[in-house]
């Protein structure tokens, strides 16, 4: 007996003891492939898209006040600092964008706001909206030339629009080819950009009609039509014939009412009495003619009924 209850004491200590669960491993290439995953990317994406574009935007206007203290604080103001800054982004949006804006591209560092937020419209839907790969094509020419072309143009002010990597371009340009190569060289290049980007349609100047004047409607006429035409009276004005060729009225013409001599008989129709065939004869009543010239033909009309 008492073998048995330390036995069961002893089962009911190692029944009590819990047992250790294993952890579940996470698959990396199952989170990637994961469609939530896509969307919170896309998501961010398009924030950070959004956010540089208010930087950006508000840079234009702030960056004389904003400039002084982003040189004075450096990099600190990218993890925040106590430094006050008119910029709408804050301290990171005012060191962002005198990164891209001012040291960069100039005011063509808009294209990389327009790269997140391709990459985030694909990413959010889950579908191939945009194409990345010809957007990364157009962001690095676009960069490039954009950042030169306002370099050249806005030459000599105080914003640098094309930002130090436009102006370091252009005064190479200028040492090797001059101004003028310089201003061909970058006609072409934004020609032949916004032809690739967007592929406008040209045309020519077309030749310009006559005047309203010169118009006449040109009238076909077959043999038929000509013998069943009708000889207008020489009273008739050229205005009453025309009309108005513009809105297709060609005109109505007040012909004279012609009288068909050989077709004025008066006939009728005389019932004879019921044989073994019904007959009508057509006998003419009186032959008046305008002409007395002129013999009528008799008309015979027979009318059988079963």
């Amino acid at each position: 007996m008492v073998k048995k209850v330390k036995q069961d004491k002893a089962d009911a200590k190692g029944s009590g003891t819990l047992k250790q669960h294993s952890e579940p491993t996470i698959d990396v290439k199952q989170l990637l492939k994961d469609e939530r995953t896509h969307k919170i990317t896309g998501a961010v994406f398009l924030l950070i898209a959004f956010l540089l574009f208010i930087a950006f935007t508000s840079y234009l206007f702030t960056w004389e006040e904003d400039q002084d203290k982003v040189f004075s604080s450096g990099s600190s103001l990218f993890w925040g600092s106590n430094v006050k800054v008119n910029n709408l982004l804050g301290t990171l949006g005012a060191f962002l964008s005198h990164f891209f804006i001012y040291k960069g591209f100039g005011v063509a560092s808009f294209l990389i706001c327009s790269f997140f937020f391709v990459v985030g419209v694909n990413l959010f839907f889950g579908k191939k909206i945009f194409s990345i790969v010809r957007n990364i094509k157009y962001l690095f020419i676009g960069l490039v030339v954009l950042s030169v072309a306002f370099a050249v143009i806005f030459n000599g002010k105080a914003f640098r629009w094309g930002g130090t990597v436009g102006n370091m371009i252009r005064d190479w340009m200028y040492q090797v080819i001059g101004q003028t190569g310089t201003l061909a060289v970058l006609a072409v290049a934004v020609l032949s950009y916004i032809i690739w980007r967007f592929n406008p349609v040209f045309k020519l100047p077309t030749k310009k009609l006559g005047s309203v004047n010169e118009l006449q409607p040109v009238v076909v006429a077959d043999e038929a039509s000509t013998e069943n035409s009708v000889e207008l009276p020489e009273n008739i004005s050229a205005n009453e014939q025309k009309g108005n060729v513009l809105n297709g009225n060609p005109g109505m013409v007040n012909v004279p009412f012609q009288v068909n001599e050989p077709l004025l008989h008066d006939i009728a129709l005389i019932e004879k009495g019921m044989e073994e065939v019904k007959q009508t004869d057509v006998i003419p009543l009186s032959n008046k003619s305008i002409n007395k010239n002129q013999e009528t033909i008799p008309l015979e009309l027979e009318i059988k009924t079963v």
